[in-house]
């Protein structure tokens, strides 16, 4: 189970890769950023701002949250339809 160090919103000092998408965020952007501990293994994992937001207006229960939520989570057409939506 994934033990949560931090959370918040951070500007990218470096290309990271989102973890929903997994498209490269480019240096500067305003993302989410999850610091946190599995299976012995510290990481951060970014996440954009239309995932982010794509995020948000799931259920509570879309993901087990004691397994993590699985990376490239949000696919082209989930991210399509957000943006059709708004």
């Amino acid at each position: 189970m994934p033990i949560l160090l931090r959370h918040g919103t951070v500007r990218t000092r470096r290309v990271h890769k989102c973890h929903g998408c997994r498209r490269d965020i480019p240096i500067g952007e305003r993302v989410e950023a999850c610091a946190c501990v599995t299976d012995g293994v510290a990481c951060t994992l970014y996440t954009c701002a239309a995932c982010t937001e794509l995020f948000a207006t799931l259920p509570a229960d879309s993901f087990d949250m004691d397994e993590g939520v699985p990376q490239g989570w949000a696919s082209a057409q989930n991210l399509a339809d957000l943006h059709e939506i708004s």
